[in-house]
Order: structure tokens, then C-alpha cells, then sequence
């Protein structure tokens, strides 16, 4: 069949048509035709047609010649085979192209198609008569509501070149109501600018469509559909007609404007007497195009109406009188806020919580200082149970700072259990400086975890289970609270003593050990038994989330090769979360489970541990918690030889930590398609992957790329690199370490280093029945056995050099690593006495 459309598109088909099809009456049709191009050129060579212009000749006869003229060719033209004409964008249209479609619509016993898409809610006056002339006729109506999630999703793809997280594409579809224009824009945006944006801003093209069709609505619509905006997606028309300015809106007024937005298709009536924005992006256009003094005062008007009609609303309270932004509504924006925290935090909604108590702090700065210390016997900071919801009329540990380092610490408690980590160090930090800003002991002796004097009001307001990002981030506690001239002598007598000076055992090796291997023995020795010192000062004090971070030190100091020690303090962390109602804990009680399973190469606990991880993280919404999950399960994707999987899984954890605002997004990603791309034997597509990570000194980055262009033949830059990140394997062992020694040993390896071979041997024998990374369960190379064959060959010891291949066959095997099994007896065989 044949398609003819309308537009520019549409003249250059109908030329087509009268090409394939020539009219019977052409000169009736010349102005159809003039515009479509058809017909010969004028005598100047221009593009003339051939036919008599409407001033001469028979085109003049009128527009009845026309019509009739039009109708037959069409009848002609479908004569053969079926023929579709398409009228996009009807709404637009002329008078005459209107006049055109009836007379098309008159073709009874054609095989002629007619499908015309219009806006309804831009329907002018003529279009309504042409409806109306064609509604006898019965045509079949289709309502076109927005792309379903899935055609999102393909569209979105498309446009960013590659798969989205689905939770970004949700949020999409959300915003835009799958109208596949809002949806394409925005996914230029996601494209060009990031998750974050996407999901925030409105596209200038939407954006610029929008404001038209809101210049269309009658005078003073859009003020009214403006207080909507600052109400929210969805309001009730009472709110609106209170909250409106009466000299401006009376209540007819109000309805008025609601009627014409509704029939214009911004808004919809999912209840009697509620309104919601069609699109997220029409509630957006208008808020953010509101000057800011104007919205604070429409954020103020409200809140009063609200206060009257919803008193119990907290959130909604708590969210207009903060953006008021004065202070005049500042105290009551930091007492909604922490009520609206407390009910989040009953319902387990971390996240929330955090978003409250950050609002809270942020009016708090806006009351006057004497409204905050006029009032010094009021011991308001906190009242033993350390949520900070005492008034807000100062306190009697230090007036406006010992309020502020309250605030702080119930903010920081909902951090730590909504697992956003990166973030409770910071405020930590604030707390710590708000308090030592005004000299006040007592203050920073609460920043910092424990309230020491003889009445624990502040206890443990500000500590947290730091160990996964920051092991040292509670020394400064632990070193302030032992210097303590007045500390219980009863802790200091339960200390283990410190760490001695004299250099540790280490590893145990057939083959001797370096100096440097001793030195570092030594200091990861001196660091675990100072973990464990602390965690002593921990249960003396007794304070629950000091116990947890002094527990999750203890359990990332320990060496890998002791996964039972880790099982039994990530089980001491679950029975802690528990009882004091930390999720976090419960969290990370099953990431050091996976990681102790993934030390011994139990690939099925592994999996357990992740998948209960991930139901605490879900539960929770620790959002950068379960972002670990999924790291793990890319890791065992790519163990599994599921490279393309692992590479999704990879560039899904980027995206997610991205759209959280997290530094380390981009980091994941690409050392871990750098891991994948060596499993594969692909190290020259890794290589432009790790450069990305080098406008800063990246040791582990550096380090991977030195295997990169050792491998590629690039020795002399390999061994500069080598040089560069002789600290690369870090003497305490961290999440990468695993990582990195295997990168080293291979580097060491590929370069013929014997001085670092010595050196490395020790380090690797105790690890031998593990696979490189596998006890951190982010990223993996392979069996340390393999880099222990590889540099026992490089000393020359041939036989032992088997045997490590041999035993890094079995641990491939045990984790079903076709591809590890198959480079452990390809090095085996690479050493075979040739007949």
C-alpha cells in the first residue's frame, strides 16, 4: 500500500503520488501539486509547475473544482492497491486542509485509509466543526495515552546509546507520563548531563512547549496553576481556593482556572475536589519559573492553610515552612521537620529521615541567635535518649552550639542507618567544629561519641560504624577518651596493652623474607591489635554505635586469611543492629559474612549473604549499600564467565552511585571492566578505560595499567609505572588489597622483577587457597596460586611452580571459573619440558 502524510514530508510524497499515480485533473490540483513540487519547470528554470496559478486558467474555477478533483485521484490512486493518508498534529492545521479531509472522508467503497492525530486539548473552533462533520460517519477513536514502561525504557536506550538502570528509566516515565517527546528530551538530557539532572530539571525543548500552552490558558490561570505548583504534584481545590490571594482570585476564579487547565490536559481529577499536574515536568516548568521571593511567600501562605486544615500533616508542615526560608517561620520549620523525622524513622524510612533532619539544620541557621540562647537553664539538647527533639530555646551545654551538635547528631544516627556513609563523615566533622568553635569540652566530647562526665546526656550522639569507608575515622575518639585525665580507671584497666615496636612474624614463607615484607607484617600486626584496643575502649563505654564502628574496624583489619575471626564479629555486628534498631548493621553483618564465604571459596554463601545483604538494603533503602551488592554480584558474573552481564553489572552500580550524589561511581566502573577485559584477554580496550581514572594519582588505577601495557609489550612504560606505585599494595589491607597484590605479582611477573618477587612471595603463601579479591567481593583477577606459580617461575623453581598452578586450578574449579581454569593449565603447560 501507499502512505501519504501531511507536512514537508507529506509535499514531497504527494509529488511522489502524482509521479506514480498522475491526477486526472491536474490543473484543478495545481496548488497542491505547485507546493509538492510536481510538474515541469518554469521557462527561467525555476521551480515553476506547469499549471496555471489560482489568478488564471482553469485552476480559478474554485475550490469545489478542487475538492472533487482531489477525491478522485485519491479514488485513483487506490485503485491498485490500498492507500493511507496521515494527518499528524491536526490541531494545527488550516481551513482547508480540514475541507480536504471531510471531502477524503467521503470516499465510501475506496480502500482509502484516513488517520488523523490531533491534541484535544488544542483543538481549536474549526477543527471542532470538522469533528463534528465527521462524527456521522463513525470513525474509530483511539486515545493515545503515554508509552508504557517497557517502550520507555527502549526509546531512553536509544537515545543514550546503551542500557539504563531501571530505576532511572521509572522515574522517567514518572515525570514525563511516557509522552514521547518529554521522554526523548529528557533522555538527551540523561545522555548529556547525568541521572541527577535528568531526573530534576525539565528539558528547555519541554520546557519551551510548556510555556506556550500555558500562554493559551485564559488571564490568571497560570497564577493559580503556580500555587498549585508550590502545593506539589496533586492538591486539593479546597487548599487552593484558602491559599489564593483574594484580591486577585476569588473562588469562581480558582475554579475557573482548574476547569481550563483540566480541559487543556495539565491537569487531571484522580478524585472529587483533586487536582494532579498530567506531568511531573508541567509541576516543575511552572515552580522553578516562579521568582524565589514570590515562591517563599506562596510556600508561607500555605503553610498557614495547612496548619489550620491538616495539623497532624508533618511532612507537608515541615516542607512549607522551611521553604518559606524567614525567620519568622524557621522555629516552626526545625519542630515539623523533627517530628515528621521521628514518624519516617518509625516507619523505617532512613532516607526520609535524613532529608527532614538535614531541612531541620538548614532552617535552624536561619533563626536569630537570642530566639536560640535567650533561655540558659533550659537543658533542651537532648533528654538521655539522644534524638535532640528538646525545645528549641537553647541548652545547658552550650546555648546555640549545643543545639546545633544535637541536630547533628540525630542527622548523623539516620545517616548511618540509612547506610549513606560518605555523607555521616561529614557531618561528623561539622559537629566536631560547631562544637571545638565555641571551646566547650564537654560539647566536642559529645561530637566525638560520649558524653564524659557524671550524667550521659549526650552518650554516643555522634558515632557511627565508619570501618568500610574510613577505618580510622574513630582514632580521634578513642586517643581524646584515653587521654581523659578523669576516665573510669576501670576502662583503662580492661585495655589490652599497645602494640609493640618490635617487628611481626609474618606469613611464613619456605623462602625467606625481605625486610620490606617484615616491616609491613609488622604495621598490619600493630593495626589489628590497635583495632583491638579499641574495640575494648568500645565496650567499656558501652555505647552502641561506638561498639558497631569499633566492630566494623575490627572486622576490615582483620587479614584475609582469617575469615572465621570475621564471621565472628560480623555476627556480634547482627546482634548489635538487632537490639538497637541498626540496619546498617544488619547490613554489614552480611557483607562480612560474604566476604568471609568468599575467603574460603563458598561460592553459595557468598550468594546468600549478598541476597540477604541486599532484602536488609531494600528494606532500608540503604541505596549505596545495596550498590555493594550488585558489585558482587558483577564480580560473580565475571568469575562465572558472564562477561557481558558483568559489564552491565558494573556500569549499573556507576549509575546508581551517580544519581546518590556518590565520588566513586566511575571508579567502580571502570576497575571493574578493567578486571573483565583481562579475564578476557582484551587489555588494549581496558587501557583508554584506566587513563580516564589518571587526572588524579590513582595508585590501584596505575598499577592496573602497568599490567595493561606489560601484557601489550610496553615494558619500559609498565616499569615506570611499577616505580610509581611501589605503595600500591597497601601494608594495612583495605577492600583492594587482594587487588592489588595480584596486579603487583603479575607486573612483577611480566617484567622479570625477582627483587620484587621476593618480596611478594611471603604476602601471597598465606592467601594460596583464595581467589584475588574474593574476600573483599567486589572486584576478582584469579587464584593467588596462579601469581605464586608465575613468580616461583620467575626464581626458577619450577616445580613449586606447578604445584601452584595445580592448586589454582582447584580454586578456579571451586568457584565453576571455566576461563581460570583453563589460564591455570595453559601456565602449567607453558612449563612442560619439550620432547
Amino acid at each position: 500500500g501507499r502512505r501519504v502524510r501531511r507536512g514537508g514530508r507529506a509535499r514531497r510524497e504527494l509529488g511522489a503520488l502524482a509521479r506514480r499515480v498522475p491526477p486526472t485533473d491536474p490543473d484543478a490540483l495545481g496548488a497542491l501539486l505547485q507546493e509538492a513540487g510536481y510538474g515541469e519547470r518554469g521557462a527561467d528554470g525555476r521551480g515553476g509547475t506547469g499549471f496555471p496559478g489560482p489568478d488564471g486558467g482553469a485552476a480559478s474555477a474554485g475550490r469545489f473544482r478542487l475538492h472533487r478533483a482531489f477525491a478522485a485521484w485519491l479514488r485513483e490512486a487506490a485503485a491498485d492497491e490500498p492507500l493511507a493518508v496521515v494527518l499528524d498534529d491536526l490541531h494545527r492545521a488550516d481551513g482547508e486542509t480540514l475541507a480536504l479531509l471531510e471531502r477524503a472522508a467521503e470516499l465510501v467503497g475506496s480502500a482509502v485509509l484516513v488517520i488523523a492525530a490531533y491534541r484535544p486539548a488544542d483543538a481549536a473552533d474549526r477543527l471542532t466543526k470538522t469533528l463534528a462533520e465527521l462524527a456521522h460517519r463513525s470513525p474509530f477513536r483511539l486515545a493515545l495515552g503515554g508509552l508504557p514502561l517497557p517502550d520507555v525504557a527502549t526509546l531512553v536506550g536509544a537515545v543514550c546509546g546503551e542500557p539504563v538502570d531501571a530505576a532511572i528509566v521509572t522515574a522517567l516515565a514518572e515525570r514525563t507520563g511516557g509522552n514521547p517527546f518529554y521522554v526523548r528530551e529528557s533522555a538527551r538530557l540523561l545522555a548529556s548531563e547525568g541521572a541527577l539532572v535528568a531526573v530534576s530539571e525539565v528539558p528547555q525543548g519541554v520546557r519551551d512547549v510548556l510555556r506556550r500552552r500555558l500562554r493559551q490558558l485564559p488571564e490568571g490561570a497560570p497564577a493559580v496553576l503556580q500555587l498549585a505548583s508550590v502545593v506539589g504534584r496533586e492538591t486539593e481545590v479546597g487548599v487552593l481556593v484558602e491559599a489564593a490571594d483574594p484580591a486577585r482570585h476569588g473562588e469562581h476564579d480558582v475554579l475557573d482556572a482548574v476547569e481550563a487547565a483540566v480541559v487543556a490536559g495539565l491537569l487531571t481529577e484522580p478524585a472529587p475536589g483533586v487536582v494532579r499536574f498530567a506531568h511531573a515536568l508541567v509541576r516543575d516548568t511552572l515552580y522553578t519559573d516562579l521568582v524565589g521571593v514570590r515562591r517563599a511567600r506562596l510556600h508561607a501562605r500555605l503553610a498557614e492553610v495547612l496548619r489550620r486544615r491538616r495539623p497532624d500533616d508533618l511532612a507537608a508542615l515541615a516542607h512549607h515552612f522551611a521553604r518559606a526560608a524567614n525567620a519568622r517561620t524557621a522555629a516552626l520549620a526545625v519542630e515539623y521537620s523533627l517530628g515528621a523525622a521521628d514518624l519516617a524513622e518509625r516507619r523505617y524510612a532512613h532516607d526520609t529521615a535524613v532529608e527532614l533532619l538535614t531541612q531541620a539544620i538548614e532552617s535552624f541557621a536561619l533563626i536569630p541567635a537570642a530566639a536560640v540562647d535567650g533561655d540558659p537553664t533550659d537543658d533542651a539538647a537532648d533528654d538521655g535518649t539522644g534524638d535532640g527533639t528538646g525545645s528549641i530555646n537553647g541548652d545547658a551545654a552550650g546555648g546555640r552550639a549545643g543545639r546545633l551538635v544535637a541536630l547533628l547528631g540525630r542527622l548523623l544516627r539516620a545517616e548511618i542507618r540509612a547506610g549513606a556513609i560518605v555523607a555521616a563523615r561529614h557531618t561528623r566533622q561539622r559537629a566536631l567544629a560547631a562544637a571545638e568553635g565555641v571551646g566547650r569540652d564537654e560539647l566536642a566530647a559529645a561530637a566525638l561519641g560520649a558524653w564524659i562526665g557524671p550524667e550521659p546526656a549526650l552518650s554516643g550522639a555522634l558515632s557511627g560504624p565508619w570501618g568500610l569507608v574510613e577505618p580510622a575515622a574513630v582514632d580521634t575518639f578513642v586517643d581524646r577518651l584515653i587521654a581523659r585525665a578523669d576516665l573510669d580507671p576501670a576502662v583503662l584497666g580492661i585495655l589490652p596493652p599497645a602494640p609493640a615496636d618490635e617487628d611481626e612474624q609474618g606469613g611464613g614463607s619456605d623462602t625467606g623474607t625481605t625486610a620490606g615484607a617484615e616491616a609491613g607484617a609488622g604495621e598490619r600486626a600493630e593495626r589489628v591489635a590497635e583495632a583491638g584496643r579499641r574495640l575494648a575502649v568500645a565496650r567499656a563505654v558501652g555505647d552502641p554505635l561506638l561498639l558497631s564502628s569499633a566492630l566494623t574496624v575490627a572486622s576490615v583489619v582483620t587479614p584475609d586469611g582469617f575469615p572465621d575471626r570475621r564471621e565472628a564479629l560480623a555476627t556480634e555486628l547482627r546482634v548489635l543492629g538487632y537490639a538497637h534498631d541498626l540496619p546498617a548493621n544488619s547490613w554489614v553483618r552480611e557483607h562480612i559474612g560474604a566476604m568471609a564465604a568468599g575467603a574460603r571459596n563458598d561460592v553459595a554463601q557468598v550468594r546468600r549473604h549478598t541476597g540477604e545483604g541486599r532484602t536488609v538494603a531494600r528494606r532500608h533503602r540503604l541505596a549505596q549499600a545495596e550498590a555493594v551488592n550488585l558489585t558482587t554480584l558483577a564480580m560473580l558474573a565475571h568469575v562465572e564467565g558472564r562477561f557481558a552481564e558483568s559489564e552491565a553489572g558494573y556500569a549499573g552500580v556507576r549509575e546508581r552511585l551517580r544519581s546518590r550524589g556518590s565520588p566513586y561511581g566511575d571508579f567502580v566502573h571502570v576497575l571493574g571492566l578493567t578486571t573483565v577485559r583481562l579475564g578476557q584477554g582484551r587489555p588494549r580496550e581496558a587501557e583508554p578505560l584506566l587513563r580516564t581514572l589518571l587526572t588524579e594519582p590513582e595508585p590501584t588505577a596505575e598499577l592496573a595499567l602497568g599490567v595493561v601495557l606489560a601484557r601489550l609489550g610496553e615494558h619500559e612504560q609498565a616499569h615506570a609505572l611499577g616505580r610509581r606505585t611501589e605503595a600500591a599494595v597497601p601494608l594495612v589491607p583495605d577492600h583492594l588489597y587482594g587487588i592489588a597484590l595480584s596486579l603487583r605479582a603479575e607486573l612483577a611477573f611480566l617484567l622479570g622483577d625477582m627483587t620484587t618477587a621476593l618480596e611478594l612471595v611471603p604476602l601471597l603463601l598465606p592467601l594460596r587457597t583464595q581467589l584475588a579479591g574474593a574476600a573483599s567481593v567486589t572486584f576478582a583477577t584469579r587464584p593467588f596460586a596462579h601469581s605464586l606459580g608465575e613468580l616461583y617461575r620467575l626464581l626458577g623453581d619450577e616445580a613449586e611452580a606447578r604445584r601452584q598452578f595445580a592448586r589454582a586450578e582447584e580454586v578456579a574449579g571451586q568457584w565453576g571459573s571455566r576461563h581460570l581454569v583453563a589460564a591455570a593449565r595453559a601456565a602449567a603447560a607453558d612449563g612442560a619440558p619439550r620432547s
